[in-house]
């Protein structure tokens, strides 16, 4: 099983799109350990006993966090559909940087 599949169909966390298929398009990104992964490509148990980091992580008890709430408030969104990743990237560069590996 895929971890997208898996994220979506047994965690019932829908963030995370299925694009391309093909780990392209990235709408399907996660943080697993703290890297980022296109989740359409990685086997649920190769995350076995990893951390993972989703959309719906980044807010809490329906209140977003920071960047979500910046990006509600610059209207940061277009059609929505790759808007978790986007959100989710922004999070990981302000958390780790862009030269991290």
């Amino acid at each position: 099983m895929l971890l997208l599949d898996f994220v979506q169909e047994q965690a019932g966390l829908t963030g995370a799109k299925r694009g391309c298929n093909e780990g392209k398009c990235g709408a399907c990104t996660l943080l697993v350990d703290e890297l980022a992964v296109k989740s359409c490509n990685v086997l649920v148990a190769r995350a076995d006993g990893c951390s993972l980091l989703t959309i719906e992580d980044l807010s809490s008890d329906g209140v977003f966090g920071p960047i979500q709430q910046a990006f509600h408030e610059k209207h940061g969104l277009q059609c929505g559909f790759c808007t978790s990743d986007t959100i989710l990237m922004t999070h990981y560069l302000v958390q780790y940087g862009p030269d991290r590996r």
